[in-house]
């Protein structure tokens, strides 16, 4: 299993963008889990998580949270993970880790049940 990890320095309104992507057309990631954090704590912060612009989830807990379970992400080439960050405290740092899996992409069916 991998893990990656990126940071991004909160903007004066407020809001950080950190954004996960591959580029491998023999590979798709299998994001597990992936969790945000924010330092220093600002409460009131919130995390949101999209898949190519897409909602998947979103957080209270900016600062410290965590999205994991059924059903992972499936992350192909030039699709893209963001997580956002709002009503953060202004020049602090926000970090996402994502944990995956690499599966060849001509193996992705066998994991999506014939459905790739």
């Amino acid at each position: 299993m991998g893990m990656l990890v990126q940071g991004a320095t909160v903007a004066a309104n407020g809001t950080a963008t950190v954004t996960f992507a591959q580029y491998s057309p023999s590979l798709v990631w299998k994001v597990y889990q992936v969790s945000v954090g924010l330092n220093p704590i600002t409460q009131g912060a919130q995390a949101f998580l999209t898949h190519d612009g897409q909602p998947v989830t979103s957080s209270a807990f900016g600062y410290s949270d965590a999205a994991a379970g059924d059903p992972p992400i499936y992350l192909r080439a030039s699709e893209t993970l963001t997580v956002q960050w709002t009503n953060a405290g202004v020049g602090g740092q926000a970090t996402a880790t994502i944990y995956y899996e690499e599966i060849p992409t001509a193996e992705l069916s066998r994991y999506l049940g014939g459905l790739a």
